[in-house]
This record gives structure tokens, sequence and C-alpha cells, in this order.
């Protein structure tokens, strides 16, 4: 069988590029989802790691 991890970030978010390199793929974006501390909209990103048993 197969396994997922799930997450979800701000696209800004540094680490984005961590989870790329460990296999992290982008499967969503919800548009505008969080606001900063300035009032300004940054979209999250959701993706998934399959891993395989």
């Amino acid at each position: 069988g197969m396994a997922r991890i799930f997450l979800e970030m701000r696209r800004d978010n540094p680490a984005g590029s961590l989870y790329a390199a460990h296999g992290f793929r982008e499967i969503g974006v919800r548009p505008a989802y969080y606001r900063t501390s300035a009032g300004n909209r940054i979209d999250a990103i959701s993706q998934e790691l399959v891993l395989s048993a």
C-alpha cells in the first residue's frame, strides 16, 4: 500500500524549497488564504509526499 503526508504552507515560506527537495509536490492552492500583519493576502499551498510501503 501507499501512505501520504500532506502539508499546507504560505507561498512565501522559505521551507518550501526543503519540502520540494524531499519529494513533496504541490497539489493545490488556496488563493489569498493567509493575511499578513500588514494586511496583505498570501496564497496557501497544499503539498503531498507519497510514501511507498
